[in-house]
């Protein structure tokens, strides 16, 4: 598994990187790289439009690498690299989820989910991040990322182990200087294995992050 996502984060810079020097629209100088750390707070019920069956929620930190792809009219494109680390919490609220069909020990399974149970999850995210330019030092954006994850407990909603971390985030930065940026956004989070683990019905979350990041150029 470390060498998968090594491999995958090396893939992805290598050809943001091929494609960031065919774009003549940006200079070498307009290409800045930023590194920095946020944090933030999340859970299943700020989470739109699902049904509340489970508590799902997390606390964590994560490192930030940005470098810009794309400068053209009143866009910038951005890659977005997230190791992060979730402290979490989890507890199955509706024990009818767990069907008589779905296992051979079903009142052993609702009475070990509906406990209370902290774990962690790690994760590599890798995305795009869409900033809009305006005249201050404001500048809204959006993002899409998605990566590798790996869980520490299981659940009646989502297996231990591997699985996928998506998210979409709306947020703003504002810029304190020439090399310092303040970051806030909200971002919503689904977790979940694609089918490779079962079962896969996955965990949702929302919530609010913050942080600041430097230039390194």
């Amino acid at each position: 598994m470390k060498q998968f996502i090594i491999l995958l984060v090396w893939a992805l810079a290598f050809m943001c990187n091929v494609r960031a020097q065919d774009l003549t629209s940006v200079s070498k100088e307009g290409q800045p790289s930023y590194l920095g750390v946020n944090i933030g707070a999340a859970a299943e019920a700020y989470f739109p439009l699902t049904k509340r069956d489970y508590v799902y929620e997390t606390q964590y930190v994560k490192l930030q690498y940005q470098r810009l792809l794309w400068n053209r009219n009143k866009w910038h494109i951005q890659l977005l690299v997230e190791p992060g680390y979730y402290r979490a919490r989890h507890k199955l609220t509706n024990i009818f989820f767990i069907k008589p069909g779905d296992a051979p020990n079903v009142q052993e399974l609702r009475d070990k989910f509906s406990q209370s149970r902290d774990f962690y999850e790690v994760a590599l995210n890798i995305g795009l991040k869409f900033s809009l330019k305006t005249n201050s030092n404001w500048k809204p954006y959006g993002l899409l990322s998605s990566g590798p994850m790996i869980s520490s407990i299981e659940s009646e909603h989502l297996d231990k182990g591997f699985a996928f971390s998506d998210v979409l985030a709306l947020g703003t930065q504002y810029q304190i200087s020439q090399n310092v940026r303040l970051d806030l956004r909200y971002a919503l989070r689904h977790n979940s294995s694609a089918g490779i683990n079962s079962p896969n019905f996955g965990h949702n979350s929302g919530g609010l992050e913050t942080g600041i990041s430097f230039s390194l150029n």
